[in-house]
């Protein structure tokens, strides 16, 4: 397994490219992520030159997240090659790229990656890339798309709405949790891509979830992304951003019981703890429970 570079990804706001004043207000939000979108919350009209410019435009100022990404269009479409060519000189930190179908997308967008840092004159491998995936067939795949191109490739992120309309699925809403009792299908997808993502040292980030008015939605569903090992999930509202930080950010009481463990163990073995064996698999869950952390 590669070890991919890393980044926090609690929270992906998403924030559409032509929106001046969307884009000005994100600004200043605390997620950990902001990308700035060429591509659905962007009408056809305005693809292209606008969203381009746009783009070009905010990257000039900072932002307050950690990280600033960019989605363009996919592989494909009419929109691609331009949006790439347009994007790179503006220096994003990550390219996010959208409907991934298979690995000779992921293989052609890094090999058109390298040529323009190149022609540049920027870092070799500076720009990291995340890859949507949003169909049955991605997900059928998604283990040799995980393992392309290694190590510009630094997250899988799962597009809920697409994958629900792959399917056939009988829902209008992206991210629409499961009725109690029923099937979840989207649950077992988002599962299978985190595996894919962690057999080859990727981060996993869950898509969004459409009804901003539902408070407590959001939380079921990004309780249930961090229960299936996502790192993160998307906002696309300024007021899902504390939620979905602190859902996937540790507990103090997760970070005591972790710290309790590792003091429990010492060099290694196995030890009893308020009635529990631990042992080194404990430990490497406790570890798990520090990293997030911070």
């Amino acid at each position: 397994m590669t070890t991919r570079r890393s980044r926090p990804r609690r929270s992906c706001h998403s924030v559409p490219a032509t929106r001046e004043r969307m884009v000005e207000k994100a600004r200043d939000l605390p997620a950990d992520v902001v990308f700035l979108d060429m591509e659905d919350a962007v009408p056809a009209s305005e693809r292209g030159g606008p969203a381009r410019a746009a783009v070009t435009a905010a990257l000039t100022a900072p932002f307050a997240a950690r990280t600033v990404a960019v989605r363009v269009n996919a592989v494909g479409t009419p929109w691609f090659l331009g949006d790439v060519a347009a994007v790179v000189p503006a220096r994003p930190d990550v390219l996010l790229v959208p409907k991934v179908e298979d690995p000779g997308h992921v293989a052609f967008v890094c090999h058109l990656l390298d040529a323009l840092e190149t022609d540049h004159g920027l870092q070799a491998g500076g720009i990291g890339v995340e890859l949507q995936i949003e169909s049955a067939g991605a997900l059928a795949g998604v283990g040799a798309i995980a393992a392309a191109c290694p190590p510009r490739v630094e997250a899988l992120v799962f597009g809920p709405g697409d994958f629900a309309a792959s399917l056939g699925a009988p829902q209008t809403m992206v991210g629409e949790l499961p009725a109690d009792g029923a099937p979840d299908p989207g649950g077992m997808a988002l599962f299978a891509m985190v595996v894919a993502a962690r057999a080859h040292g990727l981060q996993a980030v869950d898509g969004p979830y459409g009804d901003i008015s539902d408070a407590d939605g959001l939380v079921r569903a990004a309780r249930r992304a961090r229960a299936l090992g996502c790192d993160g999930k998307w906002s696309i509202h300024p007021s899902q951003i504390a939620a979905i930080n602190a859902t996937f950010t540790a507990s103090e009481d997760e970070i005591a019981r972790a710290r309790a463990i590792m003091e429990a163990l010492g060099e290694g073995g196995a030890a009893r703890l308020d009635g529990e064996m631990v042992d080194d698999a404990t430990r490497r869950l406790a570890e798990g429970i520090l990293r997030r952390s911070g």
